[in-house]
């Protein structure tokens, strides 16, 4: 993350000075500012969200690390079976994975991974998941809780918020995560300048234990930051992940 960040910030470093000539015009280009709300933009077509991702596994005896970025982009509309129209949110994973060293030098191999979401947003802004498509190009809807669907994101959202992601879906997942928000914090990414509620949760996914936390902004409609850990049925720690907003097109 920190050398995507340097490529970008040398790139609007270049252009800076080419546009204003002098470093003192330079001084006075302020990074935007995305002001908190707390009620949750609205999702549209074509909203798009690029995060740069790095996760460590660690196996016996080894670690492993996969580089690469992640795209989220609302790309149309489907109907469910419990008759609703609801949004698809594909997300889009270009990763690196460290293969084997080479003369000391780390060697990654490359894929490409894609899933969808099937959201449906109400008038509040709350978020709900109705199934969507797996990694197999398989499709996918939620059994438990019985009426097909969960609260994805809740809205409006504020500091003492709490709630909970119990599910189960037709492909297999489950999901068991509780979410609370501790406070606000202003982040700082490639992407701009966002003031973020921050979200501890704890729980299971898929049978892995997870902890993490997320730096969320709802005046644009996601995650700015995310960090999270899982633990395997033994306690052992398996991985680290970390994601990183460079660029959003809502």
């Amino acid at each position: 993350m920190k050398r995507i960040f340097g490529i970008l910030l040398a790139a609007l470093i270049v252009l800076g000075l080419v546009g204003c000539g002098n470093k003192t015009a330079q001084k006075h280009k302020k990074v935007v500012l995305h002001k908190l709300q707390n009620k949750v933009k609205p999702m549209h077509i074509g909203d798009k969200y690029v995060y740069a991702v790095d996760v460590m596994f660690v196996e016996p005896g080894k670690a492993q690390e996969v580089r690469g970025m992640q795209t989220l982009a609302i790309i149309g509309t489907v109907r469910t079976a419990q008759g609703v129209t609801a949004y698809v949110r594909q997300t889009e994973l270009h990763e690196q994975t460290e293969a084997k060293a080479v003369r000391d030098k780390k060697v990654f191999k490359t894929r490409t991974a894609k899933t969808s979401e099937y959201m449906y947003q109400d008038a509040t802004g709350t978020e709900f998941e109705y199934g969507g498509i797996n990694e197999a190009g398989k499709e996918f809807f939620i059994t438990e809780p019985k009426q097909g669907f969960f609260v994805f994101q809740p809205s409006p959202i504020t500091v003492g918020t709490t709630f909970h992601q119990k599910s189960k879906d037709t492909g297999g997942g489950t999901t068991d995560m509780n979410f609370k928000v501790i406070g606000t914090e202003t982040i700082t990414t490639p992407a701009g300048e966002f003031e973020c509620y921050k979200i501890e949760s704890f729980g299971t996914n898929d049978g892995a234990e997870m902890k993490g936390m997320e730096w969320y902004a709802p005046q644009i409609g996601e995650d700015v930051r995310f960090a999270y850990s899982t633990r395997d049925k033994s306690g052992k720690h398996r991985s680290n992940t970390g994601l990183q907003l460079v660029n959003v097109m809502p």
